[in-house]
């Protein structure tokens, strides 16, 4: 279930949002977008309710002129400890997180970079 988000530099696409509940085996894609054609391009973080847990999700996707590279992080507890602890410079990583009464949750994440844009991908699936 849907909690918050924050964005630092960015805001939502205008034709996106984030959906109260994410159906099992669903995909949903969440655009963003730089504010008002910024140089800063896009992070922030979102936080969702999974069986009693708070799963944060933090992103930093910076224009492709900068020389810092995408940031992606998802951890239990959400919130600004997601934001501090962002991983950068791995393309894909995968990490195992306990979700309501220490069930495993696996966790897919990946950063694409291309010639026009940056995009990080999320997936959970149980064991």
């Amino acid at each position: 279930r849907f909690e918050n988000v924050f964005y630092r530099h960015g805001v939502i696409d205008d034709f996106s949002q984030y959906p109260t509940v994410i159906p099992h085996n669903e995909t949903v894609v969440i655009k963003s977008k730089e504010r008002n054609w910024s140089v800063l391009g896009v992070s922030g973080y979102v936080v969702y309710d999974m069986s009693g847990t708070k799963v944060g999700i933090a992103f930093s996707c910076p224009p492709l002129i900068a020389s810092s590279g995408s940031k992606l992080n998802v951890a239990t507890g959400g919130g600004s400890s997601v934001w501090d602890d962002m991983v950068v410079g791995e393309d894909e990583f995968a990490i195992k997180i306990q979700v309501g009464h220490n069930k495993p949750l696996n966790v897919e994440c990946l950063i694409a970079r291309g010639w026009a844009s940056n995009a990080s991908t999320v997936r959970f699936y149980a064991d």
